[in-house]
Parts: C-alpha cells; structure tokens; sequence
C-alpha cells in the first residue's frame, strides 16, 4: 500500500519495485486523515475511492469536476500543464473560498492518493530503481528510500541517473 509504513532496518520482508499501474488507498489512513469528510465528497469521488484503487482515469474526471465546481462559483482554474501526470493549476486569490469547497467536495482524496503514487512509482522513482538494480542494488520502495540508497553510494540522483534515464 502507498500509504502504508515501510519495513525497519533488518527486515527480511519482500518489496515490490516494479511500476504499478494503479495507486492503491489504505482503509487505516483514509479514516485517519483529518481531511477525509465523506459528507462533503460528491458521489463521483466516493466512488472513485470506494475501489480502494486511483488511476489515471479517475485522476483528470476529478481534476474537470473540481474545475467545473469552480466555474459554477464564477471562477476560472487555470491548467498550467502536467508534471509527472500531475496537474499544475492556478487560481485568482479570490477564488481560494470556492477551492477548497471544489477540491473538498470533487478532488481531494484522488488527489492525494494520485501524487503520493506518482512520487513514489512515477518516471523519476522508477528511473532510480532502474539505475539501483543496474548497480547491483535491490531498490528499496518508496522514492525517498530509493533518492538515499542512490546517495549512500556516493552518487548523484541528477546526474548519474535521470540525465541519463529520463532525459538521454
């Protein structure tokens, strides 16, 4: 699970390093997650989330409902492109009330989920598990694990792996 903890030092459990294709939602940290109203979600989003899983699909449909909720208020969520299959966006600072309301309502959850996901399992992490194996090292899971495995063996992330991988 992505939201779940990762095992100490010293552990023996297996870990998975291949790119998933779906991100999956822990029950335990969804309840625990101080924003997580389901009285305030719409029905699109609770269903997005009921499956325990998020993908891409389910990503921009919430993205263009949190957008529409906006433009019913009378404001414009400006798109400033993608990163990393994360949408960048721009708002007016009037509009920061409607926001949170959309984003609550439409897109919270999925968010979330998505960008934890896309950081641990996205381009750039998968590029490092790449460049750790070829190295002779087992990737550990997440991408913060990974940035300091690579780090530990003396070399840099940019310039050892990525210019490499992702721009070569």
């Amino acid at each position: 699970m992505i939201a779940s903890c990762s095992p100490g030092a010293g552990s023996t459990e297996e870990r998975p390093t291949a790119l998933p294709t779906v991100a999956q939602i822990d029950p335990a940290v969804l309840a625990a997650d101080d924003d997580c109203d389901p009285t305030r979600m719409s029905k699109e989003q609770f269903a997005a989330i009921d499956d325990g899983e998020i993908s891409y699909d389910d990503y921009l449909p919430g993205f263009q409902r949190m957008a529409t909720c906006m433009e019913a208020d009378g404001y414009t969520l400006v798109h400033e492109g993608e990163n990393n299959e994360i949408v960048d966006t721009s708002i007016p600072d009037a509009a920061f009330p409607s926001y949170q309301e959309c984003y609550a309502r439409e897109f919270v959850e999925v968010d979330k989920t998505w960008q934890i996901y896309r950081e641990n399992f996205g381009p750039p992490a998968h590029a490092l598990s790449e460049c750790l194996t070829e190295r002779g090292e087992k990737p550990a899971l997440t991408y913060l694990e990974k940035y300091q495995q690579f780090a530990a063996l003396g070399l840099d992330p940019q310039k050892d792996c990525w210019d490499v991988k992702l721009r070569g």
